[in-house]
């Protein structure tokens, strides 16, 4: 659930935009098996998870049909992630015997907030008719403060094994950011457009807790840059698209989920290469039929 507000306000041949939003989520109580069984060997409860999103954003729009079209502009946001417990069982000799142990040592709960700024600015540089530069810059500035704890669950059966909850463990990390883009655009006639990229892209920091352990990992700002080559055609008086690109991407400190024991974790599982095309095409047949299709191909490695 959520709600936006948009506001436009014209400043001669200039526009002025906010636009404020307001997300959240409210996960209810559930239970699941972790390992899919048809026992209860290893199952989870979920109290309740609650997540937030405030933000806001301002931004100035250039005059369109100028030799420089331009967006610049602010981003703010704050988001929280309130996790009031969480409790997993594992109950290793079913059906033989009703022992059951605690391995997250009670009901696992945990706080994450993240706030964000960025100041950001793109535009396109129109030399000729035919010819254009494009540029574009993002500096950001990220905060994240999460903890994690332990306590002792009520609901836990009169059998678990002693357990001891975990104090409350504590972590923050601050970065900040510089990404961006150039790159041209070229129309040798009028129905078909080449373009070149580099993009040097960013996602910021965190921090995350093992359910089980407690264990604090600072997971790093994970940076790609981005090569692509491609071309946009219209044919059949219009009727046609066909559009392609061809792409090479470097991933550094990738963030990823990484299974540690019996869990998930997100961390940086080190470089990435990602190299592949994009094809895509619609096809208007008639007034009332449409085609669409599209095909891409990626070839990936880890570097290291």
């Amino acid at each position: 659930y959520g709600s936006s507000l948009e506001l436009n306000w014209l400043l001669g041949d200039y526009e002025l935009t906010s636009l404020s939003a307001w997300r959240g989520q409210d996960m209810r109580p559930s239970v699941y098996s972790i390992d899919a069984g048809p026992l209860s060997t290893f199952e989870a409860r979920r109290k309740n998870t609650a997540r937030s999103m405030l933000s806001q954003e301002i931004r100035l729009t250039s005059p369109q049909n100028e030799m420089l079209e331009y967006v610049t502009g602010i981003y703010l946001s704050r988001q929280k992630v309130d996790q009031t417990g969480e409790s997993a069982l594992l109950r290793p000799a079913l059906p033989f015997a009703p022992v059951t142990i605690s391995i997250t040592a009670g009901l696992n709960s945990g706080e994450t907030t993240t706030e964000s700024a960025a100041l950001f600015g793109d535009g396109k540089l129109h030399l000729d008719e035919k010819f254009s530069l494009l540029g574009g810059l993002r500096v950001s500035k990220d905060r994240v403060e999460a903890s994690n704890w332990s306590e002792l669950d009520p609901d836990l059966p009169a059998n678990v094994t002693p357990y001891t909850p975990r104090a409350r463990s504590t972590g923050k990390v601050n970065d900040s950011s510089l990404s961006g883009r150039i790159g041209a655009e070229y129309k040798p006639v009028e129905d078909v457009l080449l373009y070149g990229t580099y993009a040097h892209g960013y996602l910021g920091p965190t921090v995350t807790f093992s359910a089980l352990s407690g264990t604090r990992t600072v997971v790093n700002p994970q940076t790609v840059d981005d090569f692509t080559i491609g071309a946009k055609t219209t044919l059949l008086d219009g009727r046609l698209t066909l559009n392609g690109n061809l792409f090479h991407d470097k991933y550094k400190n990738l963030q990823t989920a990484v299974l540690r024991g019996s869990e998930f974790l997100t961390e940086n599982a080190g470089g990435l290469r990602s190299q592949g095309f994009e094809i895509e095409t619609n096809l208007q047949v008639t007034k009332e039929l449409r085609l669409n299709a599209s095909l891409s191909y990626a070839d990936a490695v880890f570097t290291d």
